[in-house]
């Protein structure tokens, strides 16, 4: 069963488009509005479609920042009316999706970046919400203003080979050693901690210290077959939104008395 789309003033939209539009340095920052669906298009469970906008943003270099994003499960595996992706192993399951998304953000800085040449940044990364229903993945790209058209086809190319081109074992390697890395750093953060306490409010996370320190031993054993699962589970052909902020390229100089003015 494929989740209805969300509507225009839920609250992972807006947090989506909040969290998106704060990636950027104030004079480049896409309108809120401008990030929002006017309307909710019907899903389709067998091809991924697209709503695309574009904003002028003045800046003194000429770019284009693509933002896109479309819907996924929550923290536990919630899809929504209480509803989860399977009756147990949900938790494990997020994060199997994890290590998925930096998988993702490699393969896209390889492919679109490094080779295709679409521009100077291509990332993929999510947002599982806690405590409401579902969560968002997104696509950040700054290209290049003439091949915006280009890049966005590129990265909806991108997301219709998910079907096909499964994880390897080698991106699930350069993907899943970092976070295994950063272990003893992590459970020393006192921000780690607090948001394990947090995650214990939910009556599906099991109540033991012991599940808590198991967390890295997760992501050290999570399988190739899990990491590809998590993509079948998690990431499903929908709809998705987006943005792009191509701007106006504005000529400054310096007055005589040191005030800088635009034309």
């Amino acid at each position: 069963t494929v989740a209805s789309p969300l509507p225009a003033d839920h609250p992972s939209l807006q947090h989506a488009a909040q969290v998106l539009h704060d990636r950027h340095h104030p004079a480049r920052r896409l309108p809120i509005a401008a990030m929002l669906p006017h309307s909710a298009p019907t899903r389709d469970p067998k091809q991924w479609t697209l709503s695309l906008k574009t904003v002028t943003l003045p800046d003194e270099e000429p770019r284009a920042v693509i933002n896109m994003c479309f819907r996924t499960i929550g923290y536990y595996g919630q899809e929504g009316q209480g509803k989860f992706l399977s009756a147990g192993g949900n938790v494990r399951l997020s994060r199997a999706f994890f290590v998925l998304t930096k998988v993702l953000d490699n393969r896209m800085h390889d492919q679109l970046r490094e080779k295709l040449g679409l521009g100077y940044v291509a990332s993929f990364g999510n947002v599982c919400y806690t405590m409401l229903d579902g969560g968002f993945c997104y696509l950040n790209l700054t290209a290049f203003p003439e091949r915006v058209d280009e890049t966005v086809e590129a990265a909806m190319s991108f997301l219709r080979d998910l079907e096909t081109k499964k994880v390897t074992e080698s991106e699930l390697r350069r993907a899943r050693d970092p976070i295994v890395a950063n272990r003893e750093a992590s459970l020393a953060s006192n921000a780690t901690w607090q948001g394990y306490l947090t995650d214990l409010q939910q009556p599906c996370i099991p109540k033991s210290l012991g599940d808590i320190k198991e967390v890295y031993d997760h992501f050290e054993s999570v399988s190739l077959a899990e990491v590809n699962q998590a993509c079948h589970l998690c990431i499903r052909p929908g709809h998705v939104w987006a943005v792009a902020g191509v701007t106006t390229v504005i000529k400054s100089e310096i007055t005589e008395g040191g005030v800088t003015k635009a034309e």
